[in-house]
């Protein structure tokens, strides 16, 4: 492809076409990327990124682009915050804390719904020990996120067991991933705290604590078919998975569907419990 005849926006088109080989589509976006690297150049590129439909070819464009150093942190930044492709936002989000001025957009990274983004912004939190910065991620929605941040909070000399306890002992304070923070400690001595949980109005907690008491072996197979009379579906989600190998006490649990809602707290948001391990990242 003799890519030095054609200008910017013809490479562009080259890059797009799903029906040529993706070499030379690489060559193609390759050359765009080294035509210009002003404004228009940066917004041009922008553009294929959010036109082009493969992966592959994405991904490959913005190294080039990263390597031409055609994208600002600002960029990189919103790639991370916002682009549909996975892979993409992983990328960019690590590309980004590369460049001298990735600070000024970390809070862009740190907002992301992308688990994986945020968990790469807090471990840049974490790498500058500065421990209050952290406590706000012990409550992530994300296991591996909420280790991230418990383990750069001890590094720095902070307590987040504590916090956790803090936290699910205050009824209007305690979430359910505060629940979850400290049930994923296993520590025997939180097992009154989970038991008092078990009753709150939240159903999102109740959910939480009742998992918690579970992986603390607090609470036996005969004892949970009882929780699913509780009218909040995310409580009857963690019975359920409890019992799914014995059809005797699946019975069991089935027959307590006529839930008395005065013995239980009102609904709370529709938050599923976690099931991912905290220690290994998100797919």
């Amino acid at each position: 492809m003799a890519a030095g005849l054609l200008d910017a926006d013809a490479l562009y088109r080259i890059a797009l076409t799903a029906d040529q080989a993706n070499r030379d589509r690489f060559e193609a976006v390759r050359a765009a990327v080294a035509a210009g690297r002003d404004t228009v150049a940066r917004k041009r590129f922008l553009d294929f990124l959010a036109e082009c439909e493969t992966s592959e070819v994405r991904i490959r464009a913005l190294r080039y682009a990263f390597s031409a150093r055609l994208l600002t942190a600002g960029d990189l930044a919103a790639l991370a915050a916002g682009h549909r492709d996975r892979k993409l936002r992983r990328l960019a989000a690590t590309m980004v804390l590369e460049l001298p001025d990735a600070d000024a957009v970390l809070g862009r990274l740190l907002a992301a719904s992308d688990g994986v983004v945020r968990g790469t912004a807090v471990q840049r939190l974490a790498a500058g020990a500065v421990a209050e910065r952290l406590v706000p991620y012990l409550t992530d929605p994300s296991p591996w996120v909420r280790g991230l941040a418990d383990r750069g909070l001890r590094a720095a000399g902070g307590d987040p067991h504590g916090r956790y306890r803090a936290w699910c002992a205050d009824p209007e304070a305690v979430t359910p991933a505060a629940v979850s923070g400290l049930a994923e400690y296993r520590d025997a001595r939180d097992e009154p705290l989970l038991q008092t949980l078990i009753r709150h109005a939240d159903g999102g907690v109740r959910a939480r604590a009742l998992g918690g008491l579970r992986r603390l072996g607090a609470l036996e197979d005969s004892a949970l078919a009882r929780y699913a009379a509780d009218p909040d579906p995310r409580v009857v989600a963690v019975v359920l998975r409890g019992l799914g190998d014995d059809p005797a006490l699946l019975r069991a649990a089935l027959s307590h569907r006529q839930p008395d809602a005065a013995a239980y707290g009102s609904r709370g948001s529709a938050v599923p419990p976690d099931r991912t391990a905290r220690h290994l990242p998100p797919h």
